[in-house]
Order: structure tokens, then C-alpha cells, then sequence
């Protein structure tokens, strides 16, 4: 569930989960980025490493309010009050699925990553359907896979076709990859077995486990939401 706002608007606010996260639009401004560096150059750093651990500080210094289809960074705040600060990237010429379920080109696929949800930019204002900017908003892919029609889908069923090799290589490039990738750091236990401290080394290896598997639960609860 959105806020009805629009692009032209510096504050949205919407539901995403359990959470309910308010949305503030913010881009860098070339007075204040040229303080920042000066700043930054006199302390040798150390007001940089500050601004880090003080992203509400590091929104005041450096940026300036703007509307979301204009934003560079998106400060966030949840119903806990826990604010993170997250950049807009931005891909060109990208097809995204529309309401019905067919594939559409954009001119800019634009999204911000928080919490390893991915929260995209529908920007309806250019849809021949309709030009109205309150439907602009942030949305999960989970969130615009959800609006398509359960037709569309069983037609392709019914068709007994399937999609084209072109269609799941536009689907590929929105969705990605349907898996869950978990990192795993090099651990030296065959070393620690050969030199006796094969507890330590079991340990290591039983915590490494549990540590893996809570890595995907996580993982997989956030795509559930």
C-alpha cells in the first residue's frame, strides 16, 4: 500500500511487509559537495568518517530536498524510527512488465535496495493508459508480479508454448536469477584437524552451518515478504 503522491512530492510514504517506511527524496548539491570535499580535506578525514556513522548529519551537509523522479538518494525511516540512507541506481533502456503482463520498454529502470529488497520506481506518467503522477510510486517486483492478471499466465499455460527465448532474457534481466547466494569465507579446518584441535575445528565447522542456514532463512523470509 502506497501514499498517494506522485513523483513531483519530496515525502511518500508505503507498506512493505511488516514495516511501514517513510521515503524522503534527496540529491547532492554542488555548494554543498564542494563544503563536504573542503571539509573532508581539512580534518584528513575525519568529517567523512563521521558523516558515515551520521547519515542524518551526512543528509544535512550534503544534499539538498527534491522531488523522487529527480532523487540521487532516498533517506529512509521505519516504523521503529531506524533511518538508512540508500543511493538511487539507475539502468537505461530496460523492459519491465507492465499490468498485464507483457514486457514493456522504460526509458530508465531506477531502484534503491534496502533490507535486500529491491524497491523499483513505476513511473505511470508515460503509460498510455494513464498519466496520472499519484501512481507513481516505489514498488518490490514481488509487488508488480502480484498485480498481473492470473490470465495473462494461463494463456502461456494453455498455449502449451511457453515464453520465447527473448521474453525470459527480458525476465532475466528485471527478476534475475531465481536462487539464493550465500558467501562462503575460506575456513582452514583440515589444518586445525592435522594439528590436533579437532574440537576447535569441529566447532568452527558447526557454527559455520548454522551460520549458513540462518543466512538463508533470513534471505528467504525477506523474498517471501
Amino acid at each position: 500500500m502506497v501514499e498517494a503522491g506522485g513523483a513531483r512530492r519530496h515525502r511518500m510514504t508505503l507498506e512493505s511487509g511488516d514495516h511501514t517506511l517513510t521515503l524522503f527524496a534527496y540529491r547532492t548539491g554542488p555548494f554543498k559537495t564542494v563544503l563536504f570535499y573542503v571539509l573532508t580535506f581539512l580534518t584528513l578525514g575525519i568529517f567523512r568518517l563521521i558523516l558515515h556513522w551520521k547519515q542524518k548529519w551526512d543528509v544535512k551537509v550534503r544534499m539538498v530536498p527534491c522531488t523522487f523522479e529527480s532523487a540521487e538518494y532516498i533517506y529512509i525511516v521505519d516504523n521503529h524510527n531506524v533511518t538508512e540512507l540508500q543511493p538511487v541506481m539507475r539502468k537505461p533502456n530496460v523492459m519491465i512488465p507492465s499490468a498485464n503482463g507483457e514486457m514493456k520498454k522504460s526509458a530508465e529502470l531506477r531502484w534503491f535496495v534496502f533490507r535486500k529488497l529491491e524497491y523499483i520506481w513505476i513511473d505511470n506518467t508515460d503509460s498510455e493508459e494513464t498519466a496520472d503522477e499519484s501512481d507513481c510510486c516505489w514498488k518490490t517486483s514481488f509487488d508488480i508480479a502480484n498485480q498481473i492478471p492470473c490470465r495473462s499466465l494461463l494463456s502461456v499455460s494453455e498455449g502449451n508454448s511457453g515464453l520465447s527465448s527473448s521474453e525470459i532474457s527480458r525476465r532475466l534481466e528485471f527478476y534475475g536469477r531465481n536462487e539464493i547466494v550465500v558467501q562462503l569465507r575460506p575456513i582452514f579446518v583440515t589444518v586445525w584437524y592435522n594439528d590436533e584441535y579437532a574440537y576447535y575445528a569441529s566447532l568452527i565447522v558447526v557454527l559455520s552451518l548454522a551460520s549458513i542456514v540462518m543466512d538463508v532463512y533470513q534471505i528467504r523470509s525477506q523474498e517471501i515478504r
